[in-house]
């Protein structure tokens, strides 16, 4: 905890995106372009807009609550993806 409070008072604030629906482009664009960087999707083509936007808002598998994000000086800086598994 001590590790965020310290975030926190240097200007990063970290919400889901549940609390902050208006982030959604952002969090898109951001997505798209740091996927790669996933092990998973290493060496994979990348996403259009489109599937990203399918896989973060309207798989049943998904949540705007399960979305995190940390931002500085209004601007998104990571963000964390979490999703139930597909029966």
């Amino acid at each position: 905890r001590r590790h965020i409070e310290s975030l926190e008072r240097n200007g990063v604030r970290f919400a889901s995106l549940g609390d902050d629906p208006a982030k959604w482009n952002e969090l898109l664009r951001f997505f798209r372009e740091r996927l790669s960087e996933a092990p998973d999707m290493e060496g994979l083509p990348p996403w259009d807009i489109e599937r990203c936007r399918t896989v973060l808002q309207t798989d049943p598998n998904a949540s705007p609550d399960w979305i995190m994000f940390a931002e500085r000086q209004g601007a998104v800086a990571g963000m964390a993806v979490m999703h139930r598994r597909g029966d």
